[in-house]
């Protein structure tokens, strides 16, 4: 039963809610990250008189597929939710699957259904049962589909400097950028790191074109900048690249040759 105080000049009146009785979520919404971690979802009821249970009805489904629905892709707690007698809340749990798959932002709809005591309503009483139904957001932490093929050269490749060096041990590492991959090994005859750019081509889904935007090289100044292509069959990177003194002034050219096997 709820009760509400309403104040009229300086008196009080009690006044008592007579309407039915409910079981709302606290709040609407949450917005989380697939790496994010379980979230709690707090449930409210207007009368704790009685032991009642309350269920949930789940409906997932992915944002840009909403026919298709997200299974596998969260967990929940309990699907029913059990209120002693004085209790007029309780808890549940949901959590976001961290897996490693780009498959984009995941929506699951909990709605309160199938409430035990007669006369409770899930929702607040009304046509719009405003504060029945809780959507939870799961935000995608991971590259789609086309820019997974950074993944090759995470780890260990190995370095040619076309004409001077080779197999010259280096790391692939990801930037946290999709499409991006960070080397660090020896490329123009002293170590440094660069950042590249990958973009897929539209016939050939396992090659496509690199870009190393200018960039400073190494910590005395000297930068870096590149063009090539990539074959994720082969495990190749070539770039054709120009070397830059500190000063800015054009060095020498080269090409390098990034592989995953020496």
């Amino acid at each position: 039963m709820f009760v509400a105080l309403l104040f009229s000049s300086c008196e009080e009146e009690l006044v008592t809610y007579g309407g039915a009785d409910y079981v709302i979520f606290d709040g609407l919404a949450a917005n989380v990250a697939e790496n994010g971690g379980a979230y709690t979802v707090t449930v409210l009821r207007s009368n704790a008189s009685q032991a009642i249970t309350a269920n949930l009805a789940i409906n997932s489904y992915f944002a840009d597929e909403p026919a298709t629905a997200a299974t596998g892709t969260y967990t929940v707690s309990s699907t029913s939710l059990s209120f002693g007698v004085d209790e007029y809340s309780t808890t549940f749990t949901i959590a976001p699957v961290n897996n490693n798959i780009g498959d984009g932002t995941k929506v699951v709809e909990i709605s309160l259904s199938d409430i035990s005591q007669d006369g409770v309503t899930a929702g607040f009483p009304g046509d719009s049962k405003f504060n029945g139904k809780f959507v939870f957001t799961i935000a995608d932490d991971d590259c789609p589909p086309e820019f997974a093929l950074t993944n090759t050269w995470f780890g260990t490749v190995y370095c040619d400097d076309l004409g001077y060096t080779t197999n010259l041990v280096g790391t692939g590492s990801p930037t946290g950028t999709c499409g991006e991959l960070s080397v660090n090994a020896n490329l123009i005859g002293a170590t440094g790191t660069i950042v590249i750019q990958f973009t897929k081509s539209t016939v050939t889904p396992t090659q496509g074109t690199v870009v190393v935007n200018r960039q400073v090289y190494r910590s005395n100044g000297e930068e870096y900048e590149g063009t090539g292509t990539y074959n994720e069959s082969t495990g190749a990177i070539l770039i054709n690249y120009s070397y830059y003194r500190a000063n800015g002034t054009f060095w020498f050219p080269g090409t390098n040759n990034i592989d995953l096997t020496n």
